[in-house]
Order: structure tokens, then C-alpha cells, then sequence
């Protein structure tokens, strides 16, 4: 699930600009949609907490977030057939 799910943490700050200068680094990515929400891959919520513990910044919501079951199944196997039609006219050849 986390393989295929990506995974990825939303975080809620005040301080999202100071935070996500903080947390940047080799294989994690911090995106933000919206004002003051980070959506962070590559480190935990207890990482995150970490860091914005000790740099006194204030931290609002940390939640670890996973693809449903069908979506990493989708992921995983979305490159995959299992079945092929054959086309009508090899049909009606045959």
C-alpha cells in the first residue's frame, strides 16, 4: 500500500514557507495547494513534528495520508492486460 499508495503526510501551519524550507532535502518533495498546507513525501509525521518542534514553529495538523486499497491496485497493476479481445473480422475468419 505505502509503495503504491505514495503516501505523503498533509501538514498545517502558520509558518508553511519556514517549514517546508526546513524539511527540503534529498527524495522529499514538500508541494502546498492551498495557503498555510503542505503536502510532504518522503519523511514521516513524526519527522515532520520533529522539525517543527525544535524550530518553535507552530503545528496545526499532521496527518499521514494513503491511497484506499483500490487505488494502489490500480496503481500497481494499471500497466498490466490480463484479457485481449481478438478483433470481429479474425472471428468470423476462423
Amino acid at each position: 500500500m505505502a509503495r503504491a499508495g505514495g503516501g505523503g503526510v498533509t501538514v498545517r501551519t502558520p509558518q508553511a514557507a519556514r517549514l517546508r524550507e526546513l524539511l527540503l532535502g534529498p527524495d522529499i518533495t514538500v508541494t502546498s495547494q492551498q495557503s498555510g498546507v503542505l503536502q510532504v513525501r518522503g519523511l514521516t509525521a513524526e519527522q515532520i513534528g520533529q522539525a517543527a518542534w525544535q524550530a518553535r514553529l507552530p503545528g496545526y495538523e499532521l496527518t499521514p495520508q494513503q491511497a484506499s486499497l483500490e487505488e494502489a491496485f490500480m496503481q500497481l497493476t494499471g500497466d498490466s492486460v490480463d484479457y485481449r479481445s481478438r478483433q470481429i473480422t479474425e472471428e468470423v475468419a476462423a
